[in-house]
């Protein structure tokens, strides 16, 4: 599981689950495709949100299934989400299934992903990976899970827990995100609440974000994926963030009362970075090229 699901324990009581079942195959099944449905005992009838039985480049057929269910307990309702994956070899039935509440369900995605690109089964003789993860319709799906949920899907009277993010309507930080492993990274939050709490808070600002967020989202998914495919370029990207990261905590001590200081500022964080990632690095590219000129003309003349 993620690295901060322990503030979801603390706050709800309920631990994500990811769950790996297998049982022996149903003989009389000859499509291939799993009969198997998980489903939360005493819980009310789950609502099905997505069914999808595709196929992967080596012709094993999947079943997956996004589905709530709410539950009752003696002082309020839950709501639990579910993401189920079913499939077989010759002889056995599998499952791979993540539960989680589902206003956290988006937080610990990441782990169900893991498990299913890292899950392997007999096949033909020989362990092999199952190959589900690339498929468009379970990357779709992945996707779609990584969404803030919609508050009309809840039950009625439900009240998120989560600290910090109620009524937030902005896309999330998913570079950051990737980076850091989780929304509710503390670098993450430190974005969301300087968004939210500073830069939205003013019309400039708000205009700002429209723009910015046009460009971000253009580029920002494709960043995100290939950091948690690849570990050394998360820890890039990471680096990278280090310094941006600690300029706009200098937000965080100022008072922002007008449009003319959000600009003021704003403009102020956006040269200081302009400085770090660009100026900075081509005076000292400049200084090392001239150094190295330097030496060589020293070189000739001896």
């Amino acid at each position: 599981m993620e690295h901060n699901v322990q503030l979801q324990i603390q706050e709800t009581g309920f631990t994500p689950q990811v769950l790996i079942v297998s049982e022996e195959a149903d003989p009389g099944i000859s499509a291939g495709v799993s009969t198997a449905f998980f489903s939360i005992k005493e819980g009310e009838e789950p609502k099905i949100l997505s069914n999808y039985v595709f196929e992967n480049k080596d012709g094993m057929k999947a079943h997956l299934l996004v589905t709530t269910q709410d539950y009752q307990t003696p002082t309020e309702t839950l709501q639990f989400k579910v993401m189920q994956l079913h499939f077989l070899n010759s002889e056995l039935s599998y499952s791979l299934i993540y539960v989680n509440l589902t206003d956290w369900f988006r937080y610990e995605i990441n782990a169900f992903v893991q498990t299913v690109n890292n899950f392997e089964v007999l096949i033909d003789g020989e362990m092999q990976p199952i190959n589900f993860g690339r498929d468009p319709i379970f990357l779709q799906l992945i996707n779609d899970a990584k969404a803030k949920p919609d508050p009309e899907s809840l039950p009625p009277g439900y009240e998120s827990k989560i600290p910090g993010l109620a009524g937030t309507e902005n896309g999330g930080c998913l570079i950051a995100t990737a980076t850091y492993g989780s929304e509710l990274a503390s670098q993450v939050q430190q974005l969301r609440e300087l968004r939210d709490n500073t830069v939205l808070q003013t019309e400039s600002g708000s205009a700002f974000m429209v723009g910015f967020n046009q460009f971000y989202y253009s580029f920002s998914p494709m960043i995100a994926d290939y950091e948690r495919e690849n570990p050394a370029f998360r820890e890039t990207v990471k680096l990278i963030l280090t310094p941006l990261l600690t300029s706009l905590t200098l937000l965080q001590y100022v008072d922002i009362d007008s449009e003319s200081e959000m600009l003021g500022y704003g403009i102020g964080i956006i040269l200081l970075n302009i400085g770090m990632y660009f100026v900075a690095p081509a005076v000292l590219i400049t200084k090392v090229r001239k150094r190295v000129n330097i030496e060589k003309l020293d070189e000739v003349h001896v």
